[in-house]
């Protein structure tokens, strides 16, 4: 099962999505709008171990340092916290907050 986020913002998505094409346990992918890329997709995989989630974290908040909108398809919300990053890593990898 995976979890779906949507982040939109001023980011080459085509880049970013090759950039990370390493994170195993999460797929990325730039969401086409009229003319070419406007939004990234991150699609986290709930079956993969909180170790393996780390990469996301790390990806997540660089987002936030780029003033991007990141949101959770499956709650509605916006991430724009670590609280909120901590909050989505406690519901989808299964582990305990840092802060």
């Amino acid at each position: 099962m995976s979890y779906d986020l949507y982040v939109e913002g001023d980011l080459d998505y085509v880049d970013l999505a090759v950039l990370a094409q390493d994170i195993t346990c999460a797929n990325l992918f730039p969401i086409e709008g009229d003319g070419g890329p406007d939004a990234l997709g991150i699609a986290l995989l709930s079956g993969r171990t909180s170790e393996e989630g780390a990469p996301v974290r790390a990806l997540l908040q660089r987002l936030q340092l780029l003033a991007v909108s990141i949101h959770d398809l499956y709650t509605g919300t916006t991430i724009a916290t670590d609280d909120d990053i901590e909050a989505l890593f406690a519901r989808v990898f299964d582990v305990e907050p840092t802060s």
